[in-house]
């Protein structure tokens, strides 16, 4: 029950005749008053939801900006180990070469005045 709703004359009167307008009248108003608490109620858990979402979206926020700074890092990683490999093929073939020639002057006897070159 939400209220009452008396009804009273200074006079004498016989309400029966009127009782089913009074009683939808009644009805009328517990509708619009209890239509009004459940907007409250919407408004409420709107603003509690809004305030949930809004709490939800900075969290993604931040882990999205967490993923994609270590992404970076791993993309900047795999990058730096494919220019590293690179070198290194580079530095084994200088070196390969630098042992044919080691072995080719060692053959022809100039092992004294063979010169690495860096």
């Amino acid at each position: 029950m939400i209220g009452v709703l008396g009804l009273g004359s200074d006079t004498r009167r016989n309400f029966d005749k009127r009782s089913r307008y009074l009683e939808t009248l009644a009805t009328q108003a517990a509708l619009s008053l209890q239509n009004a608490m459940l907007f409250e109620q919407v408004q409420a858990h709107a603003k509690e939801l809004e305030e949930r979402v809004a709490v939800r979206t900075a969290e993604l926020e931040k882990k999205a900006r967490d993923l994609e700074r270590f992404n970076k890092l791993f993309v900047d990683r795999d990058l730096r180990m494919i220019e590293l490999k690179k070198e290194i093929r580079k530095l084994r073939e200088d070196a390969r070469g630098q042992v044919d020639e080691f072995k080719q002057a060692q053959c022809m006897g100039t092992f004294s005045t063979f010169k690495f070159s860096s």
